[in-house]
């Protein structure tokens, strides 16, 4: 059901089953052209992750694209059910119908804004330095509410998300301003039925709203995640393996595509580092960077949580830290904490490919990283990774109340 309310332009449907509610998807009524109110193709990928997790099939009454119907059932679901081994299972789907027509206004072309390294990365790769088809070039800044803000699963909890990113709307619409790329948004709870975490329904939850903008937007990259193939395909024995959705994009966007609409990877081919290395001396960048992941922050960066420091010891390495004193507080950042996270990527580089990326950085920097640590925080931080150091944490969180 489609409504128009307070500015804004809503598309909305009853969710019943292995969870209950109204699922929504919203944004500024000035884009109602964009909104594809045909089928339920936001839907059939918004909830796909739901339905496999409880293993209960995906009924939708309304129509769906008949290609990305095709390409879910027989490859998107397989990809998913191998690689979420045992978490995910195959489904069923029904739908009211199957769609064929194309949209022949659809003529954006997006990229998510966010503020990150990735997002900045894509918009350099594919805006400001892209040099391929004039038609592929990005012409638009999406930025949506679907979980990288938290998960809301409680109505005050919802609230306080939603006045999140309208406060990160005001500040990363200014840096679109800036750069001459209009700004669309777009506000849902799909978050809200999900039984995972971000990081495993990232990549779904991203374009089940990108599909519902599917009347106009004709292409959409999405910024990859900045870990190298090779340590993908060939990890170190030692590596914990996580469910992280993003590490299969290369292999599930081909297949999240309608008649109208397609998605490629931003990115794909180039590590953090060396997407790091590409924007950090932009001064936009500088100005806007916002890489935290610390659920309470609004609009800045903390400067302590892991996010935080494992950029601030990138931008350290590059030699231009001091640049970035305008969205970090560099203080925070002491020779204490510089410490302990070298410390951090010395004992488990072998384990993280992110901190073995920051490593090869520093080596090839020159940038000598054991002598700014010791072998006290060394043996402190493996410590903190025991179950004792947890035990006693809980124990001592206990004696205080």
């Amino acid at each position: 059901m489609l409504e128009e309310s307070n500015g804004k332009a809503t598309l909305s449907a009853t969710i019943s089953g292995a969870v209950s509610g109204t699922c929504f998807f919203s944004t500024e009524a000035a884009n109602l052209d964009w909104i594809d109110t045909a089928g339920s193709n936001c839907f059939l990928i918004g909830l796909l992750y739901v339905a496999m997790y409880s293993g209960c099939d995906l009924i939708l009454e309304g129509p769906v694209s008949e290609k990305l119907l095709y390409r879910t059932k027989h490859f998107l679901i397989p990809i998913l059910t191998d690689f979420f081994e045992g978490k995910l299972h195959p489904v069923r789907i029904h739908t009211g119908g199957v769609q064929t027509e194309t949209y022949p206004d659809a003529d954006r072309v997006g990229t998510g804004f966010s503020g990150g390294i990735d997002s900045f990365h894509t918009i350099r790769e594919f805006y400001l330095d892209y040099d391929g088809p004039k038609e592929d070039r990005v012409n638009t800044l999406l930025f949506f509410n679907v979980g990288s803000h938290g998960m809301g699963h409680d109505r005050d909890h919802l609230a306080w998300l939603e006045n999140k990113f309208e406060e990160r709307r005001k500040v990363l619409s200014r840096y679109a301003e800036e750069i001459g790329l209009p700004f669309v948004t777009v506000n849902s709870n799909i978050h809200a039925f999900m039984q995972s975490g971000h990081l495993q329904t990232s990549t779904l939850a991203s374009l089940s709203a990108a599909l519902f903008l599917g009347k106009k937007l004709r292409l959409y990259y999405l910024a990859s995640l900045g870990i190298p193939y090779h340590g993908m395909f060939y990890p170190d024995s030692k590596l914990d393996r996580d469910y992280d959705i993003e590490k299969i994009e290369d292999f599930i966007l081909p297949h999240i595509c309608t008649e109208s609409f397609s998605v490629l990877s931003g990115g794909s081919a180039a590590t953090r580092v060396q997407k790091t290395e590409a924007i950090c001396h932009d001064p936009l960048v500088q100005k806007y960077l916002n890489v935290c992941g610390n659920q309470d922050t609004v609009a800045t960066n903390c400067s302590y949580c892991y996010k935080c420091l494992r950029t601030l010891m990138a931008l350290e390495i590059l030699g231009v830290l001091p640049q970035f004193s305008g969205v970090f507080d560099l203080k925070r950042f002491s020779s204490r904490e510089r410490s302990r996270y070298i410390a951090t990527l010395l004992n488990n580089r072998r384990k993280d490919l992110f901190l073995q990326d920051l490593y090869d950085l520093a080596k090839r920097m020159n940038y000598d990283l054991k002598s700014r640590t010791s072998i006290r925080d060394r043996l402190y931080m493996r410590f903190t990774e025991t179950r004792l150091y947890a035990f006693l944490r809980i124990l001592f969180r206990r004696d205080r109340h």
